[in-house]
């Protein structure tokens, strides 16, 4: 009993102390970023881009 009861503090503490990664920072994106992109991108790419996202252009 007292195996188990250690067990189950043992666990929880463990999770009590282990915390999720922080989430990644982002820097904003400006238009010249995005133009930047796009110029890099093949011609194919682009196309598909297009056509799945008419709000894009």
């Amino acid at each position: 009993m007292r195996l188990h009861r250690t067990a189950i503090v043992a666990a929880t503490i463990a999770l009590a102390t282990c915390a999720p990664p922080d989430d990644q920072e982002t820097g904003s994106v400006d238009r010249e970023d995005l133009e930047q992109a796009r110029e890099e991108m093949p011609a194919t790419a682009l196309e598909q881009l297009d056509a799945g996202n008419a709000s894009y252009r």
